[in-house]
């Protein structure tokens, strides 16, 4: 299964954006980086493999974090 992590208006997106993925426990399951010119992103996550729980997502670039709270579902 995936979702849509789209964030064009909490947080200005330029140039690289770290995320990090976290579990209810505080521990790093994945994290990777995007790179955008445009201001605007959008970006398919694949949590297929990722168990059942609750989800931190962590995004960050230059202009601030931003933190999400996802539950991913059998």
């Amino acid at each position: 299964s995936a979702f849509l992590l789209n964030r064009s208006s909490d947080l200005e997106i330029e140039g690289e954006t770290f995320i990090k993925v976290y579990n209810i426990t505080g521990t790093l399951v994945d994290q990777l980086t995007l790179h955008n010119e445009f201001g605007h992103l959008t970006y398919t996550y694949q949590s297929g493999r990722l168990s059942p729980g609750v989800y931190f997502f962590n995004i960050a670039n230059k202009k601030g974090i931003l933190t999400k709270k996802v539950i991913i579902l059998d």
